[in-house]
């Protein structure tokens, strides 16, 4: 059975609503799992529009003026028994991670028709790094984010999909410790040459960073197609996981 996921920073849709929201409309038809960053409620309530045949968890936090995470993850409405998790909630100082857990066996029997498939769990997890400061290289708080990740995932049962914008170079150590761990780097594996676009550059023209999303996924996972989809919406590149469950 086939699942495509897509992760996006939408960057609270200022770069182009009508284009966004269009995208998204495009895209429903494919993709059973979005996992999209920068999302206000305002953004969520005109959001939820265009994805009204999918569920849908969020989470926002406010560190201070200027730093606000805000998260969501829409699930089709087949996918039931869905079990979310707020990651830093513990953690008011710390950026943001949601988790969604998806039992797949329900799926699998109502669309094959065999009853006797095992439990499976997919596990997947939506963050937010801390933009600051905007280097995007280690600090003490990304390396704690980053510790914190991996210990929750270390006690996970089941398939990973971890993905976002971390605001992390890729040398970076707080980005390296998944990959320690022995997840699988897409856009390290296939050789993508940046998440970011022409709105990112003009923003910073004296800092021209190249990457800022990621995604890893456990080694047991089939992909079928990964792709970063070229487009100026946001400042961010849509990224599209095709996997086989």
């Amino acid at each position: 059975m086939l699942f495509k996921i897509l992760f996006f920073n939408v960057a609270f849709l200022e770069f182009g609503e009508k284009e966004v929201l269009e995208f998204l409309e495009k895209y429903k038809k494919e993709v059973d799992f979005f996992a999209l960053q920068e999302v206000s409620v305002a953004c969520r309530e005109k959001i939820n529009q265009v994805l009204e045949e999918y569920n849908i968890y969020s989470s926002d936090k406010k560190i201070s003026d200027s730093l606000y995470f805000a998260l969501g993850n829409w699930s089709r409405q087949k996918y039931q028994n869905l079990e979310n998790f707020d990651i830093f909630a513990s953690q008011p100082n710390l950026p943001q991670a949601i988790h969604t857990c998806i039992n797949t066996q329900s799926i699998k029997k109502e669309e094959s028709g065999f009853s006797n498939l095992p439990n499976q769990k997919l596990n997947i997890i939506n963050f937010h790094g801390n933009p600051l400061p905007g280097n995007k290289l280690d600090n003490e708080d990304r390396l704690l984010s980053s510790k914190i990740i991996k210990n929750y995932i270390q006690k996970l049962s089941g398939k990973i999909i971890f993905g976002g914008d971390f605001n992390l170079l890729p040398e970076a150590r707080s980005l390296k410790t998944f990959e320690e761990m022995g997840l699988v780097n897409l856009i390290t594996k296939y050789n993508i040459q940046t998440t970011r676009n022409e709105n990112a550059w003009r923003k910073y023209p004296d800092s021209k960073q190249y990457f800022c999303d990621y995604i890893f996924i456990s080694k047991k996972i089939e992909v079928v197609k990964f792709e970063v989809i070229q487009n100026d919406i946001s400042d961010h590149l849509p990224m599209l996981l095709e996997i086989n469950l």
